[in-house]
């Protein structure tokens, strides 16, 4: 059996046991499979498959289009298209040639279900700097998004509180406990003999 994909490859396969069109019945499933996995034909993009590997691209060029989409998905408030993202195993805190997150994008624009879904399920870090100096905060006051402010205002708040409570414990673990042990004399935790 002889595949030829236009442009990309040509297989030639030959499995027997034949079907009755004289066709190689493993080539066949060989190329079925081929298919499902593989974007070859000229509108398999079109169709949104993103499941399929398309082995024309580069591997550099499918990721710069997987961080576009997930900024424009941040920057138009479309919650579902980042939890599509996020399921798809995508990190979150990817950014553009500018150093801008989704997050930076989400604050910007006011969408503040992103913000949240970001923050909250995405665990993306808060205080992100992009190109210019600016974190999330800085674009959503910047561009007067009072609710988005207030909200990471808020976060950086509680992330704070979170963090001085976590050192304060783990300064506690790191103290020895200094108490006396009946029977023993200060003069017996003296180094010299």
């Amino acid at each position: 059996m002889m595949i030829v994909i236009p442009n990309v490859m040509g297989i030639c396969s030959w499995s027997p046991p034949l079907d009755k069109l004289g066709n190689s019945v493993r080539g066949v499933q060989f190329c079925e499979e081929l298919v499902r996995v593989f974007n070859f034909h000229r509108y398999d993009n079109l169709k949104h498959a993103t499941n399929k590997k398309d082995p024309r691209r580069h591997k550099y060029e499918t990721k710069g289009l997987s961080i576009v989409n997930l900024l424009f998905s941040a920057a138009s408030g479309d919650v579902a298209a980042l939890r599509r993202h996020r399921l798809s195993g995508m990190d979150m805190s990817l950014s553009d040639y500018d150093g801008r997150t989704a997050l930076h994008l989400a604050a910007a624009e006011g969408h503040l279900d992103c913000v949240q879904f970001l923050l909250e399920q995405c665990n993306v870090p808060h205080d992100q700097k992009d190109r210019w100096g600016n974190a999330p905060f800085d674009e959503a006051k910047t561009f007067g998004r009072v609710q988005i402010v207030q909200f990471l205002t808020a976060w950086a708040e509680s992330k704070k509180t979170a963090d001085s409570q976590e050192n304060k414990s783990d300064d506690q673990q790191k103290e020895p406990s200094k108490e006396k042990q009946p029977g023993k004399s200060p003069e017996d935790d003296s180094p010299l003999p």
